[in-house]
């Protein structure tokens, strides 16, 4: 299994953790600082949740037009992938 090192660094505070993330888009947290949380969302971006508040985990899209988050419709799902709109990031991902 191959995996990828990045450094993850917050646009708006700056702050940063380091992830390993395989080619099965597993996340392996290596140095967790202030960036906590990721997810591999719809439109194929990763998205993050930092200590800060800043959190682009779920794009405006899917909050939109998904009704339950924690247990999302089939139909819901397939609805974004036909028109999926990409967020722009709040986040960076650097090789590291």
């Amino acid at each position: 299994m191959n995996t990828k090192s990045y450094k993850v660094v917050c646009l708006k505070c700056d702050g940063s953790s380091r992830v390993d993330i395989d080619d099965m888009d597993r996340v392996f947290w290596i140095d967790t600082n202030e960036v906590i949380s990721a997810r591999k969302r719809l439109d194929s971006q990763w998205g993050f949740e930092c200590l800060c508040g800043n959190n682009d985990i779920v794009t405006r899209q899917e909050a939109r037009e998904i009704k339950n988050l924690q247990s999302p419709a089939a139909e819901d799902i397939e609805a974004i992938i036909q028109s999926i709109k990409p967020d722009k990031p709040r986040f960076t991902m650097v090789g590291a």
